[in-house]
C-alpha cells in the first residue's frame, strides 16, 4: 500500500471515530451545519468557542474548512433541562454568528424543521414568498420533504 492509500485509510478512520468519541463525552448533541466565508473562519471559530464557554457547553468544530462549511457541535445531556437549554441558546447564537459574518444557514444538510425559524434571519419575506411559490409549483401535492414548509 502506498503512502496515499495509507493516508486515505487513516483519514477515514479518524473521521469515523469522531462521532463515537463525542458521544463518550456527552450523551446528546446539537450538530449545526453553517457556512462562513473562508476568510472569516478564524473569527468564527474563536467567537463560537466564546459563545459555548459563556453557555457552559462543550463544543467541537469540524467540517470542510476549505470552503467554509462547518459543523459546530454542542455537547450536552438532554436529561438535564438546564444543560439542554444552554446548548440550544448557544446553537442559536452560533447560527446567528455565521450569518453576521456573511455566511449562510446550511452548506450541505439543508433547512430542516429545527432550522426553519432561522430562515427569517437570512431571507426577507419577498424571498420566502418566492421559495414557497416555487415549492408549490414543483410539488403541488406537498409530498416532497414532508413537514418542511417555507412560510412567507
Amino acid at each position: 500500500m502506498g503512502w496515499q492509500e495509507e493516508g486515505e485509510k487513516l483519514w477515514t478512520k479518524a473521521r469515523k471515530s469522531l462521532s463515537p468519541a463525542l458521544s463518550a463525552l456527552k450523551p446528546s448533541r446539537i450538530a449545526e451545519d453553517v457556512v462562513v466565508p473562508p476568510s472569516a473562519l478564524p473569527d468564527f471559530v474563536k467567537r463560537a468557542y466564546t459563545i459555548a464557554k459563556r453557555h457552559r457547553t462543550p463544543i467541537a468544530i469540524y467540517g470542510h474548512s476549505g470552503d467554509g462549511n462547518l459543523h459546530p457541535t454542542l455537547l450536552f445531556d438532554e436529561r438535564d433541562e438546564a444543560s439542554a437549554t444552554r446548548a440550544r441558546e448557544a446553537a442559536q447564537e452560533i447560527v446567528k454568528l455565521a450569518l453576521d459574518l456573511g455566511g449562510t444557514l446550511s452548506g450541505e444538510h439543508g433547512i430542516g424543521v429545527t432550522k426553519l425559524p432561522y430562515m427569517r434571519w437570512e431571507h426577507d419575506s419577498v424571498k420566502r414568498t418566492l421559495m414557497a411559490k416555487l415549492k408549490k409549483v414543483l410539488d403541488p401535492n406537498g409530498i416532497l420533504n414532508l413537514g418542511k414548509v417555507v412560510e412567507a
